[in-house]
């Protein structure tokens, strides 16, 4: 035992002669002439132009994401004046250690946050693409967020539609350094007391701090819902969710409705009798008056020349939009084309004001009516869904964005399963056992870039 104690005294009395060493050797020759530089992970947030108070040099390019603790060690390249035969650094939480004066002075994250701007382009996105949906990699954290940098960085999408779902932490950065803007579902207004007016305006407030700790305020467009009154909210709390995101917080609102929802097609929205909206589960005009961006969805009308559907079909879905191709543009509807521009005309008139409107193009295993599919939708049935709306969004001053319907599927059809995502040696990066659309793939990559070199203008401003 004895022995053991007088090791460890004699090892601790080593040390401390090492460390008095390299302080006077510290003090002969000074410090280095070069600073220390660190690289930056996909997670960081990094800011260009101020640094904190407690950084030795003001104009120091040493750059922190948000609470990281890399493994990178930063490569440092001193000259004669250096006071150590080689150069070394320590990665800590809080600070960099070196055998200079530098090391005498705290290194910590900066305050100063980058802030991002959305370029306002035409949008193009696909419904649940987020995080929480990803699963090509595996379910961890690590592979979600994985599968989620790799698409946002492929140069398919633009713009997205997420929630929170425990990652919106991840997802922040990730978006902004690709370039891209987002649309936040903020769940659902509950009730029309004070009370719950004051929770849900701090619910957002909440929401709003964390986007602007990550500079991301301006990449924020909206708020989002899906088949709001189809899936059981009432018009009223619509109708002033809507209001209270736009005239407290001048957020956009931009609910995506079913068919159902604005045309008779399943139902007359105009002769209820006595049975009221919400128990129909029909929208009312007036619940969109702080509607700014609106969309629809529907998926199994084939859009290519030549697709035939029978006179009895296309009549019932001309009485669904109230006739609004024959009252408008001197025609009924006679094609798939002619379809969709019916439905989203007709919206529009519904709601009673001007919106940017915005496509959901079919990429999903659908059950197409007709038209020139045999079995369910492929990938020439969902190219032409994709080329033909994006050309119709470009071509309407209204026009918004497409999004397409699905990102995520279980054992079926979906863009995870088919979008051309390859490794750097040509391997693909998801589902290697389905074969891959290369033709929709390279046309998807020719919307985004249409899309990013027009400026979308929006219409309403209530």
């Amino acid at each position: 035992m004895l022995k053991k104690i007088l090791a460890l005294t004699f090892a601790a009395l080593m040390l401390l002669t090492f460390a008095t060493g390299c302080k006077e050797k510290e003090k002969g020759k000074g410090n280095s002439s070069k600073k220390p530089t660190s690289s930056t992970g996909t997670e960081s947030v990094p800011d260009e132009n101020t640094g904190s108070s407690t950084i030795a040099d003001e104009e120091s390019d040493i750059d922190w994401g948000d609470d990281i603790y890399s493994s990178n060690i930063a490569e440092v390249e001193d000259d004669e004046s250096s006071s150590h035969p080689y150069d070394w650094t320590i990665e800590t939480k809080s600070a960099f250690f070196r055998d200079t004066d530098e090391a005498k002075v705290s290194v910590t994250v900066s305050n100063a946050i980058k802030q991002y701007k959305n370029p306002h382009t035409y949008q193009v996105g696909a419904y649940q693409l987020h995080m929480q949906w990803m699963e090509s990699y595996g379910t961890d954290r690590e592979s979600r967020k994985k599968e989620f940098y790799d698409v946002c960085n492929s140069g398919y999408f633009n713009c997205y539609l997420i929630g929170d779902g425990g990652y919106l932490q991840d997802m922040l950065p990730i978006i902004a350094e690709s370039g891209g803007s987002f649309w936040l579902s903020l769940g659902r207004f509950e009730g029309s007391t004070a009370n719950a007016r004051e929770m849900y305006i701090k619910k957002v407030n909440d929401y709003l701090d964390l986007i602007d700790s990550y500079g991301c305020r301006d990449l924020l467009l909206g708020c989002y819902w899906d088949e709001p009154i189809w899936t059981g909210m009432k018009n009223e709390n619509l109708a002033e969710q809507c209001r209270i995101n736009y005239q407290v917080f001048g957020l956009r609102n931009f609910p995506i409705f079913a068919c159902g929802e604005f045309s008779s097609e399943e139902g007359n929205s105009e002769a209820l009798g006595g049975i009221t909206a919400d128990q129909m589960r029909k929208v009312l005009p007036e619940t969109c008056k702080y509607v700014t961006d609106i969309a629809y969805d529907s998926y199994n009308m084939d859009v290519r020349d030549g697709a035939k559907y029978s006179a009895e079909t296309l009549a019932k879905y001309d009485e669904a939009t109230n006739h609004v191709l024959e009252r408008k543009f001197g025609r009924k509807i006679s094609n798939g084309k002619d379809y969709y521009v019916a439905y989203k005309e007709h919206l529009l008139e519904y709601i009673g004001h001007e919106a940017n409107f915005y496509y959901f193009p079919c990429a999903y295993s659908a059950n197409p009516q007709g038209g020139l599919v045999s079995g369910g939708a492929d990938e020439a049935y969902c190219q032409a869904h994709l080329e033909w709306m994006a050309e119709d969004v470009l071509a309407d001053r209204r026009g918004g964005g497409v999004y397409m319907y699905n990102y995520k599927g279980t054992n079926s059809l979906s863009l995870d399963k088919v979008l051309v995502l390859n490794d750097e040696y040509g391997y693909p990066m998801m589902h290697p056992d389905w074969e891959k659309w290369e033709s929709y793939s390279a046309a998807l990559k020719r919307v985004r870039e249409k899309f990013d070199a027009a400026k979308q203008t929006h219409v309403y401003r209530p």
